[in-house]
């Protein structure tokens, strides 16, 4: 065995962590960090709930992901699958004492634990139950492991060995978060393998600190010694996560003689081989903003085997060594409307590299050395994300394609015959998921119901293409019920072993192989190997399950589940060898006596050996036999069973016990071929047992838990034996406890001890007689031999700070595995980069807080805010809760403002003001994480809100409109400013700043010099917003909100007015902040007093009078709530900040915090005051080295818990390098002064470091001194003494006096830090913003202390009172503004105007190349990308369509011409970068928003384009990839390119070629830069899209409008016919009407239209199609108006005749959809047709199903049966439907029918032939129509009627079912519309209506009304969908002049026979007979299907022939 370093380390570590002390442990600071690291994690709670705890509390909770969380067995996001999934859990994994995923997958019932498994031995096992490589694969259903998909975090691993297997005990248990498996068909999900199921090992997605483990154990019995070593390292960061786990496991063999049943066997015999395995794994994400994240998943193992094989005399030693190696990135972007895409490639390789020696008193001898080689490569890119919304919730959609190649190899190191090959697969997927209701809806009888469909097709180079569907329904009755069903196929592909095995021929006696009465020397030629022929094996699957998790009983899980399995074509060796004579069964596989050429033929293909095992001489002539065993598609198993699982758990004690099991039943067979019988599996020897469970119990309290599990595997028979015999079943007990110590003070923190005990009770497995001698006499696939087995376990983790012992062991990590470690760098970035936080705001229950994260981009120059919602606990992560979108920033310093959010008063949402799509809105977030939304919508920006006391109702407050601020700037720049002293003339005119995230005009607002933008001082205008309908309405001045308290309602009386007021919510009392005693010479006081008014009227005040009270500078007040306390908040002359409270009613003040840095912000003490419950406060704090975090800080105590801290990576990087000390000096006049001194890395160890002095302010966490200039941490670790001076906190009025005082702190501290060796005095630099520049300044002129200056700022300059010098006031006085100043002023921007002109962007200095542009102007390139995303035009069109109309000049206008030399008007109004014109330019404005808009801005002008060029692929149908039509679009206007004109100008003609030119050579220029430019063409269009712009193909031209009117009509017209179609014979029948009168009545109406059919078809053909359609829909309104208002049934019976109610068009103009038919076959060329027919009739499916929706929405409200007088509503929907058709049918033009030939002469004899030959199809047709016709009105009319009878629902429970009928009636259109194009009209119809038969007979078979009613859904699907295309061939039987006649001859024959339907089947359901219709129309269908394909099929073939 081999020996690791690693296992000495981890063994040394433990052991000192363990025994020794700690004295860092030890000294922990109280305050320790109870949050995870980095950016925010984020925690998915379940929905309306809050976050909890996790179940894995030493993992971290990815950073934010922008994935939702995935379920195995569906690709949609948060979707549920229909399929049972069983998930087992990190946490569940350690109670149950399991040590890798092998043992986990063994516990499972549904799992056979033959295949590739440990201990799995006997070769009469079967190749597929071969334990080649030591690793465990999972073998679901007993299929075998090669028909299990395994899967990595959704990602394929390579194959292992040759058996197509995956081990999945090579991926470490340590870095598992769950493993989930369902034991279901997944192929139309995942492709091949997923027969038996799939299993999914989902990795932790962050783990915070380090842990080390140790396990060791062994069988009682003897052997398997067990040593196992593991080590995880994990980090997080503000973006991303990291777990590295790396794990070293020595196993000792398990030979036969350490067991009494086996002894016998010849030593040395391994029954349980010996391994050696290292495993490391590496799991990062990082994610980019919102946009995107990073994913890479790597995994490396290698394990070395022993085995042993003892026979007589000798023995076989093998030792394969197996690595596995996987490489998986990916990528995932999120969109905003949380559509998804997901790209992501795997790289997977897995050697095997095997030797086996014989042993022998003669020696060694190598007898093979081979390598069994996989390699698998992978790429994928899916989407996903929501189509629509409806009741229960969104459909969504995921979509993807990829590609896969795996590679095999077989290479013999002792010989040449190598084989192996490669196979190539391409894939496609599609999967809906459909929530019809949920809980939410509140429907009796249907809590929940979601329909899913997916379909994969995977494309193999070998045997072709295989498509996959899968179908799935998830239905709750009620909310304690779940029932599940899914069918769907599945597929798996051959082996690369099974199809390149070499192919060798074998030479056996007669006798070996069940000959009998042969002679002696007789032989049987038998051959062996690979086949290349080889297919998919395919296979049925159907699930169903039920589910239990009653309310009542929180706890209660319960499923029962039944499976059904047919599984064909499965790839055999089909033979016995043994039996290959004498078993009849494979007779299909023998040749007796054959001939020498057959012989010789066998030999001369199975050439690769000749084995010749007879014992006697080959000769041909004795050859009796031949014996085909290869592999072939041959054998059928058949699979089905029950499986059953349940948890309950409940309190026990001081802890909980969690009782779980399950378990399995299996019947399977197999049928090896056809004709032979069927043989039993499941129950025998090597084959799963047929019952097998496990079920057990865990109590766990605290860190404590214990288990205990029975296992059961019953007994199997042996068939292999003389005599069968049948063996006992096996049972086993397991136990473990574990004790996690927990997070203590000192050595034992973090300690975790394990006991496990697997078989307690050492049973040995149930024997039998072996077949062969040398076999172990038990079945080593269901039994294991290794009896009880003890194992122990220790664990440390160190969470926080690691101590020494740890540092070792991390140090040893670094040098073996990732590098010596070091902190990183504190870059500038770092430090910009900080997440900040704000805005605490503790729930209304005191359990929660809610806050705000700020986190700048350098990437993206922006900022991101981010909601949190977290546990005061601390004991749960925060969950992000929403996008608090743009910080609100003040106008003048650019500074965050604070906005706290309000929550409601039941604490489900939290309310916030956010910058959001340019707009400040109010939005509400779940703080259960399930979502939010805006709030408010208004066209101004809010600037106040209020929630009212009962959470119903929002008030908010806002200004003018941004449409009036953007008039008004707009008006300023055409009508001229006027300079008074509110213009800011620093700053241009007209939009010179940005304000509110977008370009304004400022203006001054106020004292000293706030700014704002204009008509910022209009009044507030209150509105309320019902927050139960989301309506908002003006409030008028009676209901406008109280006022806020101000100082302004306070008594005169009071000493000073207060700087700030908090009144008590609960009694009125008011607490003050007054200013203090002015000293002489200061403007200010330096001290505030705190008071309090018992109420706005006290005469008198109480003043708090104790010490911490007295001569503070207080800066923050609030009470305390539910208390008598007020608590106050102190900042002190160094910036530090401490908490006190002063209970008004006795006086005495205490401490609550004391702080060294900020508790109300990160950097300035006004922002961000501590959020007050009844005894918790939350803070942020803050000091100079060490960034803002969270904490909760217990008001009875003092103590502090962190929260949540995350930049807790950076503040240890500083620690490490250069943190921060407070120090204090005095001048020479004694004044004290303080500051932040980060001394130079490396300080002491040689010449002394200069130093930076930044002066002013020294807040919070020191980025870089007040305004953040100068990175202070990056200094000190580059070497430069950093130091930030406190300016003292007065503000004097002589200026030069407060300049001269900083002078003087920067010149002592200078001197005393010279003077201790610390500083290079002669290296002195300083700097400062505002302030702190001027005393820069100063200093500099008056001291020689500094030798260098940076300021930043124009304080200091004479243009800073110039530019404002037009102020009349400012804080500190009066300034007088001479006449002269005021002149300079006027000529400064009269000087300004003029250089206006000079502004403009030069074009680029390349144009031609658009990678050059983008480099000269980055900008430009965002526009591009801005307009590519939001219109879909590529980036390089829209450059190029700049290029040629402006050349990148932005004022570029068409040329005036002259007559002589006057000039005359422009030929156009064109004008900007994309020569828009005036009209087309003022549409864009009234669509887009007219704010702020020039055709001068380039960003402005590409939206422009993309607009435009989108509204011509809508109304042109021109790809926007074809930039030459896009073009010539363009510049004509959609209607000069509709008129063609420009086909016959030439110069136009050039143009556009030239463009489309420079689309191409923009798209592909530079193809080295598309990186950096991604987005250019032809790096994000399809490889399609890029062969159509580069040959300059034009994309498929759009609909013509008369068509796209039509489909209109249809859609209109469906709606009602829905509606009608549910309801009409239900409202018949609640009138009292008879089943045979009904049946009558739609007769009559059939029979109806069938009359006017065969009029109006015909006459159509002669023109005026149009008013025939507008006669229909007349006739349409008036009988829709005739049944709403009367139920006499005459006139009832007259409208339904004439309106044909009930009957079901499909959307179709009924008797007139003949001429609808003509038309669009007029429309449209034959090669389009069948396509186009097939999406209007899926269109009419989909408006019938919305109709048929509509009308069950009455009796869903209502929660009743319909009346008569409800059902006459539902009459609006048809009535509706024709006044919409009648309005388009008015839009569309008449068309000019060709010529009918109607002359006097005979018409040629070629023109009679044609006509002949069109009458005798057309004779075909109306037979074969008859057929069918008589077949659909046996059922069709009366589906709803017959629901009724046989289930007695009501419109309620038919409505949505035949709604979803008629929605997969559509969906079935469009398959066969793509059908059709792939394989023919008639192949098409033929198949799909075959289907729909056979559905149709099982329809009155279902025993419950959902079954039926899903068969009926289905049956639309395959007997609907095909109606377009039928009517596509039937139009194009004929010419242009005769489509009317067969149009109407397609449908008369079809309605006459259909009217005799409905009369029979309604007296047969009359009399009780409810299936005979069903069997009458199936029968007449078959003929119909078959005479269809008979009659059609030869003319169809013969016009693809003639095109």
């Amino acid at each position: 065995m081999k020996t690791s370093t690693l296992r000495n380390a981890i063994s040394i570590a433990l052991l000192v962590a363990a025994g020794g002390a700690s004295d860092q442990a030890a000294a922990q600071d109280a305050t320790r960090d109870t949050a995870a690291q980095g950016r925010a994690p984020v925690t998915e709670a379940p929905a309306g709930k809050h976050p909890k705890k996790s179940a894995d509390t030493s993992t971290t909770p990815a950073a934010t992901n922008l994935q939702a969380v995935t379920v195995t067995g569906t690709r949609i996001r948060g979707g549920s699958t229909p399929s049972p999934v069983i998930t087992i859990g990190s946490e569940q994994i350690q109670q149950e004492g399991f040590t890798d995923l092998g043992e986990v997958i063994r516990s499972v019932p549904q799992n056979f634990s033959g295949g590739q498994n440990p201990g799995v031995i006997g070769a009469a096992s079967g190749i597929g139950n071969q334990n080649f490589t030591g690793g465990s694969a999972l073998n679901l259903r007993g299929l075998g492991p090669d028909a299990t998909l395994t899967l990595l975090n959704g990602r394929r691993l390579a194959y292992d060995g040759f058996n197509q297997a995956v081990d999945i005990s090579a991926i470490p248990v340590d870095a598992v978060e769950r493993l989930e498996i369902m034991p279901d068909g997944a192929s139309a999900i995942y492709g091949s393998d997923a027969v038996g199921g799939v299993a999914n090992v989902i990795l932790k997605p962050d783990y915070d600190g380090v842990a080390l483990g140790a396990r060791y154990g062994g069988a009682t019995d003897g052997g398997l010694a067990t040593r196992e070593y593991t080590a995880t390292v994990g980090t997080t960061w503000a973006s991303g996560g990291l777990i590295a786990t790396i794990k070293d496991a020595d196993v000792d063999p398990l030979y036969t003689r350490q067991r009494s049943y086996t002894r016998y066997l010849i030593d040395p015999y391994t029954i349980f081989d010996g391994s050696d395995t290292r495993s490391g794994l590496v799991s990062m994400h990082q994610s980019m903003g919102d946009v995107a994240e990073l994913r890479l998943d790597a995994l490396r193992t290698e394990r070395d085997v022993t085995r042993y094989y003892g026979q007589t005399g000798s023995y076989y030693y093998y030792s394969p060594q197996t690595s596995v190696t996987l490489v998986s990135p990916s990528i995932a972007f999120s969109f905003r409307d949380d559509w998804s895409i997901t790209l992501g490639g795997t790289y997977g390789k897995d050697e095997t590299a095997y030797e086996s020696h014989l042993v022998s008193v003669a020696g060694s001898s190598l007898v093979d050395q081979s390598c069994y080689c996989n390699e698998s490569r992978s790429w994928e890119i899916g989407a996903e994300g929501p189509l629509f919304p409806m009741a229960g919730g969104e459909a969504r959609l995921a979509v993807g394609a990829g590609s896969r190649r795996d590679e095999f190899l077989y290479v013999p190191h002792l010989s040449v015959s190598s084989y192996g090959g490669d196979e190539r697969a391409r894939f496609a997927y599609a999967e809906l998921n459909v929530p019809f209701v949920s809980p939410a809806v509140g429907i009796r009888g249907i809590h929940r119901l979601e329909f899913s469909v997916a379909m994969r097709s995977e494309d193999y180079d070998s045997f072709g293409r295989v498509a996959t569907p899968k179908l799935g329904v998830i239905y709750d009755p009620t909310a304690d019920f779940t029932f599940k069903t899914s069918w769907g196929r599945s597929f798996k592909a051959p082996t690369l072993l099974q199809r390149y095995e070499n192919k060798d021929a074998y030479l056996f006696s007669a006798s070996a192989v069940g000959a009998s009465g042969s002679s002696a020397d007789a032989t049987v030629l038998m051959s062996y190997g690979g086949n290349a022929d080889l297919r998919a094996e395919r296979a049925r699957t159907w699930t169903t399950s039920l589910a239990f998790h009653p309310e009542a009983l929180p706890g209660l899980d319960a499923e029962l589940t039944w499976f059904d399995i047919d599984y064909t074509d499965r790839v055999v060796v089909p033979i016995n060898y043994q039996q290959a004579l004498s078993d009849p069964a494979y007779a299909d596989f023998v040749e007796r006596s054959p001939t020498p050429g057959q012989i010789q033929a066998l030999l001369a293909t199975y050439d690769k050996a000749f084995y010749n095992l007879s014992g006697v001489a080959y000769d041909p002539s004795k050859v009796v036999a031949i014996v085909r065993d290869q592999y072939v598609n041959a054998a059928r198993q058949r699979i089905k069973g029950l499986d059953l699982s349940g948890s309950y758990r409940f309190g026990l004690g001081s802890g909980q016990l969690a009782v779980r099991g399950s378990t399995s039943w299996l019947d399977s067979t197999q049928m090896t071929s056809v004709g032979q019988p069927e043989q039993t599996l499941a129950g025998t020897v090597f084959n799963p047992a047929r019952l097998k469970g496990r079920v057990g119990a865990v109590w766990t309290s605290g860190g404590f838990s214990a288990s205990g599990f029975v296992n059961y595997t019953g007994g199997v028979t042996n068939r292999f034996a003389p005599v069968k015999e049948k063996t006992a079943s096996f049972v086993t007990l397991d136990a473990a406890v574990n004790y996690d110590l927990g997070e203590r003070a000192g050595t034992f923190s973090g300690l975790t001890l394990g006991l496990s005990v697997q078989n307690l009770l050492n049973r040995a497995p149930p024997l039998y007689t072996a077949a062969v001698a040398t076999y172990v006499p038990y079945d080593a696939t269901n039994y294991s031999a290794i009896g009880r087995f003890v194992s122990a376990s220790i664990s440390k983790h160190w969470k926080r700070r690691a101590d020494w012992a740890a540092v070792l062991v991390l140090v040893v990590l670094g040098v073996a595995v990732v590098g010596p470690l070091h902190a990183e760098t504190v870059s500038p970035r770092r430090l910009l980069e900080v997440t900040d936080l704000g805005n605490p705001v503790i729930s209304p229950d005191g359990r929660y807080v809610a806050f705000r994260a700020e986190l700048a981009s350098v990437e993206r120059n922006t900022y991101d805010t981010t909601w949190y919602v977290q546990a005061l606990d601390g004991k749960s992560l925060p969950l992000r809760v929403a996008d608090g979108g743009a910080p609100l920033r003040e106008y003048v310093t650019g500074d965050v403002l604070p906005s706290p959010a309000i929550w409601s008063p039941d604490g489900k949402w939290i309310y916030y003001r956010g910058r959001l799509d340019g707009r400040v809105s109010i939005w509400r977030a779940a703080t259960d994480g399930s979502g939010g939304r805006a709030v408010t919508s208004d066209t101004a920006d809010v600037r106040d809100f209020m929630l009212g006391g009962d959470g119903q109702t929002l008030t908010y407050s806002v200004g003018a409109t941004r449409e009036e601020v953007g008039n008004a700037e707009e008006s300023e720049y055409d009508h001229g400013v006027r300079i008074d002293d509110t213009v800011v003339i620093a700053a241009g005119l007209f939009r010179s700043s940005k304000l509110d995230g977008r370009p304004a005009t400022q203006k001054f607002l106020g004292d000293w010099f706030s700014t704002g933008p204009l008509l910022a001082k209009v009044p507030d205008r209150w509105k309320a917003v019902d927050l139960a309908t989301m309506t908002a309405r003006d409030l008028s001045e009676s209901e406008l909100p109280v006022r806020p308290l101000t100082p302004a309602d306070l008594p005169r009386n009071l000493p000073a007015v207060p700087t700030k007021i908090a009144q008590n919510p609960g009694d009125g009392r008011i607490a003050m902040l007054l200013p203090g005693p002015r000293s002489e010479g200061l403007a200010v006081s330096r001290y505030v007093e705190l008071a309090m008014l018992p109420d706005r009227h006290a005469p008198h005040l109480i003043r708090c009078k104790a010490e911490p009270c007295l001569h503070r500078y207080i800066t923050d007040i609030q009470w305390r709530p539910g208390s008598d306390e007020i608590l106050f908040t102190v900042t002190t002359y160094d910036r530090t900040q401490s908490v006190y409270g002063w209970h008004v009613v006795t006086g005495a003040v205490r401490p609550i915090v004391l702080s060294s840095g900020l508790v109300s912000g990160s950097r300035r003490y006004w922002d961000i005051p501590c959020a007050p419950s009844v005894d918790t406060l939350v803070c942020v704090a803050a000091e100079a080295d060490r960034p803002p975090r969270l904490e909760a800080i217990d008001m009875a105590s003092g103590q502090r818990r962190i929260l949540f801290e995350p930049n807790k990576r950076l503040k240890a990087d500083i620690a490490a390098t250069v943190p921060a000390k407070l120090i204090r000096w005095k001048d020479a006049q004694g004044r004290e002064f303080t500051g932040q001194l980060f001394e130079a890395r490396g300080a002491g160890t040689g010449r002394p470091s200069p130093l930076f002095v930044s002066f002013y302010n020294c807040y919070g966490f020191l980025r870089g001194g007040l305004g953040d200039e100068w990175p202070l941490a990056t200094l000190a670790e580059d070497g430069i003494t950093a130091l930030c001076i406190n300016a003292i906190p007065e503000y004097r009025l002589d200026t030069a006096a407060r300049y001269d005082q900083g002078r003087a702190a920067v010149e002592s501290v200078v001197k005393l830090l010279s003077a201790e060796g610390r500083i290079d005095r002669t290296r002195v630099g300083m700097g400062g913003l505002s302030y702190g520049s001027e005393v820069t300044l100063w200093t500099l002129a008056h001291s020689n202390a500094v030798t260098a200056a940076s300021v930043s700022g124009i304080s200091v300059t004479p243009t800073y009172y110039l530019f404002n010098s037009l102020r009349a006031k400012m804080a500190a006085g009066t300034i007088c503004v001479h006449r002269t100043v005021r002149r300079l002023a006027l000529a400064f921007w009269v000087a300004g105007l003029l250089a206006l002109g000079g502004c403009a962007t030069a074009p680029p200095r390349n144009s031609q190349n658009i990678c050059q542009v983008f480099d000269q102007y980055p900008g430009w390139y965002r526009d591009a990308r801005a307009a590519q995303k939001r219109w879909g035009t590529p980036v390089n069109v829209l450059m190029a369509f700049v290029r040629r109309e402006s050349g990148f000049r932005e004022k570029v206008r068409p040329a005036r011409p002259h007559f002589l030399f006057i000039p005359l008007p422009r030929r156009s109004s064109a004008y900007g970068y994309a020569q828009a014109q005036d009209p087309v330019w003022r549409e864009y404005l009234k669509e887009n928003g007219r704010w702020f808009k020039s055709r001068k801005s380039m960003d402005d002008s590409l939206d422009f384009l993309g607009w435009y060029t989108d509204r011509i692929h809508r109304e042109l149908g021109i790809s926007k990839w074809d930039p030459w039509h896009l073009y010539m679009a363009y510049h004509e206007g959609i209607g000069g390119y509709r008129s063609g004109h420009w086909r016959h100008d030439r110069h136009l003609l050039q143009t556009a070629d030239a463009v489309d030119r420079l689309a191409r050579d923009c798209g592909a220029a530079d193809s080295g830069n598309r990186g950096r430019f991604p987005g250019i063409f032809p790096g994000t269009c399809s490889t399609r899209d890029r062969r159509m712009l580069l040959r300059g193909v034009a994309s498929r031209p759009s609909l013509p409008r008369n068509v796209r009117l039509l489909i209109g009509t249809r859609a209109a017209r469906s709606f009602g016919q829905g509606a009608m179609v549910a309801a009409f014979a239900l409202y018949l029948h609640a009138l009292g009407w008879a089943g045979a009168t009904i049946g009558a009545v739609l007769m009559g109406a059939l029979l109806a239209g069938s009359v006017l059919t065969l009029v109006v078809g015909p006459l159509s053909d002669r023109g005026h199609r149009r008013r025939f359609l507008l006669g229909y829909e007349l006739l349409q309104i008036a009988v829709a108006l005739v049944a709403m208002a009367t139920t006499q049934p005459w006139l009832l019976t007259a409208a339904a005749v004439l309106g044909g109610f009930g009957r079901g068009a499909n959307g179709a103009a009924g008797p007139f959809s003949p001429v609808e038919q003509a038309w669009l076959s007029h429309e449209l060329p034959m090669a389009r047709r069948g396509r186009v027919f097939s999406f209007n009739t899926a269109v009419g499916f989909f408006g019938m199903a919305g109709g048929a929706l509509l009308a069950a929405l009455p009796p869903w409200l209502s929660g009743h049966a319909m009346q008569p007088a409800d059902y006459r509503l539902l009459f609006a929907l048809p009535l509706l439907g024709s006044l919409v058709s009648l309005g388009l049918l008015l839009a569309t033009r008449e068309i000019a029918l060709p010529g009918s030939g109607a002359g006097t002469g005979a018409a040629p004899a070629g023109q009679l032939a044609v006509r002949r030959r069109e009458n005798d199809l057309l004779r075909r047709l109306v037979l074969v129509n008859a057929l069918n016709g008589f077949g659909v009105g046996m059922v069709g009319p009366l589906v709803a009627y017959w629901f009724a009878l046989k289930f007695h629902h009501g419109l309620a429970a038919i409505g949505p079912g035949m709604a979803l009928g008629f929605l997969l009636g559509a969906a079935g259109s469009l398959l066969a519309g793509r059908l059709a194009v792939r394989a023919g009209v008639v192949r098409s119809v033929v198949l799909m209506r075959a289907t729909g038969i056979v559905l149709l007979l099982l329809m009155p078979l279902a025993p419950w009304f959902w079954l039926a009613m899903l068969l009926y859904a289905l049956r639309g699907a395959f007997n609907r969908g095909t109606a377009g295309v039928r009517q596509a061939l039937a139009t194009g039987l004929t010419g242009d002049g005769r489509r009317g006649l067969a149009s109407s001859l397609q449908s008369i024959s079809m309605q006459v026979p259909r009217a005799a339907g409905p009369v029979l089947a309604g007296a047969l359901f009359h009399a009780g007979y409810l299936t005979l219709p069903f069997v009458i129309g199936a029968a007449f269908q078959c003929a119909y299907v078959v005479l269809y394909a008979r009659f059609f099929g030869a003319h169809e073939a013969a016009r693809a022939e003639t095109g």
